[in-house]
């Protein structure tokens, strides 16, 4: 079961307000680059696919630290790591939400984790990586049961970074065709 614990600062992005300078070759290694599973100085990556960020890009410091608009909102741990995003929203009655994804971590920094709340839904997601730190499965539980999400790396960039992916996901609990889903995943990257 995973365990929501609200320890931190919400704000616009909070983080330090330290400067830094970053020579573009120097390996970046802030944890906002790890919770989206990036290396290098990347200053953005948008997600071209309708899975977790539908078209969304985030866009990262000079120092590796995410970037937030009026559209997301953060919420840290002790140790400066995204604990929460939150994305605000309407409903179609025009009631203001909010859809929040949380994060946990393993000991080697890298999302073990990932909870998705909205209006009257939930999801937990644990991941699996392999020996290049690549997610290769995500095991997710919902109200619709468990569904088992296989990734294969169809391209990879020379800092480690996946360009794009190809899934299968399928719903443990039935065993019919129709509870397979194929796909694929593409993310651009622009670095400094």
């Amino acid at each position: 079961m995973l365990a929501v614990v609200a320890v931190g600062v919400i704000s616009s992005c909070g983080g330090s307000d330290k400067v830094a300078q970053v020579d573009a070759e120097a390996e970046v290694a802030h944890p906002d680059l790890a919770t989206f599973q990036l290396n290098g100085a990347v200053r953005s990556v948008t997600y071209n696919d309708d899975y977790y960020f539908e078209n969304r890009m985030f866009k990262f410091s000079v120092d590796g630290m995410l970037e937030c608009d009026s559209l997301v909102e953060v919420e840290r741990d002790s140790i400066d790591r995204i604990k929460m995003l939150l994305f605000p929203y309407k409903s179609d009655t025009g009631i203001d939400l909010k859809y929040v994804v949380s994060f946990r971590y393993d000991e080697k920094g890298r999302v073990s984790a990932i909870r998705e709340e909205g209006q009257g839904w939930s999801s937990r997601a644990r991941l699996s990586y392999d020996e290049k730190d690549l997610v290769v499965v995500d095991s997710t539980k919902s109200p619709d049961g468990l569904t088992v999400t296989d990734y294969n790396y169809t391209q990879i960039d020379d800092k480690g970074n996946w360009l794009s992916r190809e899934y299968v996901s399928r719903n443990e609990g039935k065993s019919d065709s129709l509870s397979q889903e194929k796909g694929a995943e593409m993310r651009v990257i622009a670095y400094y």
